[in-house]
């Protein structure tokens, strides 16, 4: 009997866990029986001809479906309806199904919900969909699926106040919660941090770490970074994404930007303790005043002076003073030199109880209230 179906809308297993990955694992260790099902890719149907391809993975609780499908099902409609009918109609074959919660993380439940009979349904919404780069050429079909599954849902979580207004206005059910953070995998034991010695020893070093996207990173603040501070080392860690064009070109070629390409989760915590200061440099446009970057409770999680652009999701703690809020790149480099300068003192406990306080030890119960 399954006590719960996740539709993650994207891959279970992307490098970087989100809260789409994290959610069913952590329902599954409370004891719950959890479906977890990807977006139908057609990458997964070539994969399934091939020998040793697993397409249903399981532990003891979690079931992880890696969903098949024809290609082109987020430009085509009616592909994206087929491929998400077949593999539900196999799926319900496979997998014991009787009245589970569901939470979507993607309005294309919609397609299916005819076929299926929930318990409660919670559409979980981690970022302004519209603003996605999957989602560009499709938005009349993305309004539609988004309306159908506001009509079904018994309630919206999602992570930032902007969305919280917008679903408000067609919804009598909205919650904000900003999403937890695993702190598991950053701990790292006194006597490992003293046995190793600091990088670049003698240059100051600004870290950051997640996914490298034309869409989210703003390449003209931090070539304003690079150039206003040539003597900071900027280390930059995650999967590359960037476009081939005259800033990228320009970021490159200064001689303090370093790429060390995607770290695993077991390094993060090294790579975060090596800083003096961490960034966080998105753009502040439809995508971002609706982003929640769950990173900043690793970085606070080792009590990093942190500075943001404005992002309404952590003005929250800008105005603790937990971290340094730009509204714009001269207040963003000018908080940059004040972070780099700043001195551990009652702020390190401060970020460090922050970060705690969001894990999901602390938050779990919490959610688990919200989606009961």
């Amino acid at each position: 009997m399954t006590d719960y179906i996740v539709f993650t809308g994207g891959n279970y297993d992307n490098g970087i866990k989100g809260i789409e990955q994290y959610l069913p694992e952590r329902l599954a260790a409370s004891g719950n029986k959890v479906v977890s099902i990807e977006y139908p890719r057609f990458r997964n149907l070539l994969f399934a001809l091939t020998d040793g391809y697993r397409r249903i993975e399981g532990s003891r609780n979690l079931i992880k479906i890696r969903s098949v499908g024809l290609p082109f099902g987020r430009k085509i409609p009616s592909i994206n309806r087929f491929n998400h009918m077949l593999n539900w109609t196999v799926i319900s074959k496979l997998v014991k199904i009787d009245k589970p919660s569901v939470i979507s993380f993607t309005p294309e439940y919609s397609y299916i919900q005819h076929l299926i009979n929930p318990r409660k349904l919670i559409y979980y919404v981690t970022d302004n969909y519209f603003s996605l780069p999957f989602w560009r050429n499709f938005h009349s079909e993305l309004k539609r699926l988004e309306q159908r599954v506001l009509a079904i849902s018994d309630r919206i979580i999602t992570v930032s106040p902007v969305l919280v207004r917008y679903f408000s206005q067609n919804h009598p059910r909205v919650t904000l919660f900003r999403n937890p953070v695993d702190l598991s995998e950053l701990i790292i034991s006194s006597k490992n941090i003293k046995s190793k010695k600091r990088l670049a020893s003698g240059i100051k070093k600004v870290g950051f770490i997640g996914g490298l996207y034309e869409w989210k990173i703003d390449k003209k603040l931090i070539l304003q970074l690079l150039s206003n501070y040539p003597g900071i080392s900027f280390v930059f860690a995650g999967i590359w994404q960037l476009n081939e064009n005259r800033l990228t070109h320009q970021i490159l070629s200064k001689p303090n930007f370093k790429y060390t390409g995607f770290i695993d989760n077991k390094y993060l915590g090294r790579f975060i303790y090596e800083c003096d200061a961490c960034i966080i440099p998105y753009k502040s446009d439809s995508w971002g005043k609706s982003a929640f970057p769950a990173k900043i409770y690793q970085f606070l999680y080792f009590g990093k002076p942190v500075v943001t652009t404005e992002l309404p999701s952590l003005a929250y703690l800008g105005k603790r003073n937990l971290i340094y809020y730009a509204s714009d790149y001269d207040l963003f480099i000018r908080f940059l030199g004040l972070a780099l300068n700043e001195k551990k003192g009652d702020k390190y406990n401060s970020r460090r109880y922050e970060a705690v306080r969001n894990s999901w030890p602390v938050r779990l119960k919490k959610l688990m209230t919200i989606i009961n």
